[in-house]
This record gives structure tokens, sequence and C-alpha cells, in this order.
């Protein structure tokens, strides 16, 4: 160490400002190469996905309000869960058959009309 010292001592001061000038002009080259380029491409990156992650945000939100309002709904029993759908799978015609075994329900469809079927499932 005393050795880079008495070297540097030895630098006449117009030296010693052009190294200093040099060593402060190399740190700032490393400085932005490690610091601040990496922190402005992922600012810009971010920018760029904002729109689409606000949009999603919208829609985990709405989703969010649409689990709500199902939690808040009553829950039917077995029974008014049979007769409920029983009377849903009827609205089908003869094309539908539901069968039910234990606690677990099956619905069978036959040429069944594509949007007698939609409105079904969205009473269900």
């Amino acid at each position: 160490m005393n050795e880079l010292l008495m070297r540097w001592n030895s630098f006449a001061p117009r030296e010693r400002l052009l190294m200093g000038g040099a060593a402060a002009l190399i740190g700032l080259a490393l400085l932005w190469w490690v610091a601040i380029s990496p922190a402005l491409a992922k600012l810009r990156a971010a920018q760029a996905a904002a729109p689409a992650v606000q949009a999603q945000l919208h829609t985990m939100r709405a989703q969010a309000s649409e689990a709500a309002s199902l939690r808040s709904q009553r829950v039917l029993s077995y029974d008014e869960s049979l007769r409920a759908l029983e009377a849903a799978v009827k609205t089908l015609g003869a094309g539908a058959a539901l069968s039910v075994s234990n606690e677990r329900a099956s619905v069978s469809l036959k040429a069944v009309n594509a949007d007698a079927l939609a409105q079904m499932l969205s009473q269900v």
C-alpha cells in the first residue's frame, strides 16, 4: 500500500488530475452498467406491461365481486337441489336424461338444442 501511495505522490499534479478523472469516468461507466441501465430497462418494461396488468386487475376484481355475490346466495339442501336440477333437465325435452347415484347426478344429452342447453346451464 505504501508503494502505491509513494507512486501516486511521484506523479505530477496534472497527471494525478488526469488519472483521477479517468478513474471517476470508469466509476461512472461502471455505475451506469451495473445499476442505472438495468433499472431503466425494468422501468420501461413495467411501463409497457402496465395496461395489461391493469386489465388483469380489473378482471380479477370483477371475479372477486362475482365470487362474493355467489357466497352470499342461500345454500340449497340436497332435496331442493335435486328438484331444481330435475326441473332444469325437463326443460331440455326428451333428449336429456338425469340419473342420480348417491350424491352424484349425471345428465345424458342426445340431440338437445344448444340454446336450450345454454339456458339450462345458466339456470343451474
